[in-house]
């Protein structure tokens, strides 16, 4: 599935922009590759337990 609805940003994305949203979470990348305020935190309490997370612990 390369494109989906992001339940933490509330719009359509591709997995590129989830795989972007995951590194920014860990802190490999800085949140100012987006175009659009990041929360961290409020990230983490949806991409936790998000089913298209592609870094999630299985």
């Amino acid at each position: 599935m390369n494109e989906f609805t992001c339940p933490f940003l509330n719009k359509l994305i591709q997995a590129g922009e989830c795989y972007d949203v995951q590194m920014v979470r860990i802190k490999m990348i800085k949140p100012e590759i987006f175009d659009y305020p990041f929360n961290r935190e409020e990230a983490d309490k949806f991409c936790e337990v998000c089913v298209f997370n592609q870094l999630k612990n299985e």
